[in-house]
């Protein structure tokens, strides 16, 4: 026997199926709502703390010795307008024996990115901090300033290859050494191994390990590249694709003695990073922007040597059109996206470029503006003199 009320009831299969439909969806937007509710919404910090804009240097230090998350992350924002002067203080946080106090040091010379560039050997003097959470804040902080070191590079990869690749150590190192631009040949090897050691359920980890070997700067990464192209990894296979095509001509006679192979069951992973390299060794402006070492090459544009930055600005002309090439790949969205955030990067150096020489200006506005075609929507900046 039914209970009076219950649902089963009702008469019709398409008012029971209506009655269903909305209880599904009163029961949805009660669910949008109770997780909107349960997630925080962080307002600006100028916001929340107004009198951090009008701080000391002195201030923002004495806080930052003790503070946490949000009011950490707010006075951390601060840093970048004290310029060289936070440096000493930073780094003496850093030796400090406050736990805190060095997460929050390490954080704060990320925030300050290029700024901070010549204390990237006291960050890697902590990476034997015995603190996991300060040597992962280590390794974030030099994978933003992004300094050029020999010395660092032939550290970062002995400890790579002595940590487990799939640990939070790891997978920071792994990171790290994909950011510091070309790498030595005896990199290789090690990258290899590591490869191999990464397990199939950590593709963030492969990716930038893959990336990693691109970046080597000997020929012997392209067969070691076109080898991954053919890897049962589809996620494996679609990085490699990307970026042993982005070495354009000289990925070319790699690709065609595999393709030359028919029994090689990874040939349309082939045909597709084939297509890429004539795509990009037929894009003039496409593979200058592969060959350039970008952070170097901005860094440049400040430099005081009028030599150096008149070397600059040609090479960014010579880049600029790049950013409006379309990437005729199925993986075309990741690619597209770095190429967007270098995009604005480009742009925000651009913007903070005040060269003496109107000649100059005028050399910068022209580069500013061939970027911003790419992609006239955008909402980075133009320099405006």
């Amino acid at each position: 026997m039914s209970r009076h009320g219950d649902w089963r009831n009702v008469r019709g299969v398409g008012v029971r199926r209506w009655v269903v439909f909305v209880a599904i969806i009163l029961l949805g937007a009660f669910h949008a709502c109770e997780v909107r509710a349960m997630r925080p919404v962080w307002p600006p910090c100028e916001t929340v703390y107004p009198a951090f804009s009008h701080a000391s240097l002195e201030e923002v230090m004495d806080k930052l010795r003790s503070s946490r998350d949000r009011e950490s992350y707010c006075l951390q924002m601060q840093l970048p307008r004290f310029g060289e002067r936070a440096l000493a203080p930073l780094v003496a946080l850093l030796r400090s024996d406050s736990e805190l106090g060095r997460v929050n040091a390490a954080s704060g010379l990320g925030l300050m990115r290029e700024q901070a560039i010549s204390a990237a050997p006291d960050l890697e003097h902590a990476l034997d901090d015995p603190s996991g959470r300060v040597r992962a804040m280590v390794l974030y902080a030099l994978t933003t300033i992004q300094p050029r070191s020999p010395a660092l590079t032939t550290t970062l990869l002995k400890r790579l290859e002595e940590t487990n690749p799939a640990s939070l150590d790891g997978e920071a190192l792994i990171s790290t050494v994909a950011s510091l631009g070309p790498l030595p040949p005896e990199a290789l090897p090690v990258l290899q191994q590591v490869l191999e050691r990464i397990p199939l359920y950590d593709p963030r980890a492969a990716r930038d390990a893959i990336e990693s070997i691109s970046h080597v700067a000997a020929p012997q990464r392209l067969p070691v590249l076109a080898r991954l192209v053919g890897d049962k990894d589809p996620q494996r296979s679609a990085r490699a694709v990307l970026a042993l095509g982005r070495s354009g001509v000289w990925a070319v006679p790699v690709l065609l003695s595999r393709l030359a192979d028919s029994s090689d069951p990874g040939r349309q992973a082939y045909e597709r990073a084939l297509q890429w390299a004539w795509y990009v060794a037929a894009t003039p402006a496409l593979a200058a922007y592969y060959q350039a070492d970008m952070p170097v090459l901005l860094r440049q544009l400040r430099t005081p040597d009028a030599v150096a930055r008149k070397q600059a600005i040609e090479q960014l002309a010579s880049v600029a059109p790049a950013f409006a090439a379309a990437i005729p790949l199925p993986g075309q969205g990741e690619e597209s996206l770095g190429m967007a955030q270098s995009r604005c990067t480009v742009m925000d150096a651009l913007s903070a470029s005040h060269p003496p020489d109107k000649q100059e200006r005028k050399a910068i506005l022209a580069v500013a503006m061939t970027v911003r075609q790419a992609a006239p929507d955008s909402t980075c900046p133009v320099p405006i003199y």
